[in-house]
């Protein structure tokens, strides 16, 4: 399972991961996580500047956007689908 580069194409897929992950959260944050209020729109603007994921069986199970700002690199949204927590799915797109 590699990391590859995701485009505004991705959208859909990346939301659906997204929403499965924060759907899933066992705590109730307060206030509420914007990541469900997400759009396919939302998402690809944000892949405009820069996201990765991880395919499994052919579908994005594990997503990470982000934005070059000042020098430093600031992670949007990092999500994995619960199917497929506990593998390093994370920390390979954040260590890619």
């Amino acid at each position: 399972l590699i990391p590859r580069p995701l485009t505004p194409a991705d959208a859909p897929a990346v939301l659906a991961v997204i929403r499965a992950a924060f759907a899933a959260q066992p705590i109730v944050t307060d206030p509420p996580s914007g990541a469900l209020a997400e759009t396919p729109d939302s998402i690809a603007r944000a892949l405009a500047t820069g996201g990765a994921g991880i395919e499994a069986g052919g579908e994005l199970v594990a997503v990470v956007l982000w934005e070059e700002e000042a020098g430093g690199l600031y992670f949007g949204r990092l999500a994995v689908h619960p199917a497929h927590r506990g593998q390093g799915l994370a920390r390979r797109l954040v260590d890619a």
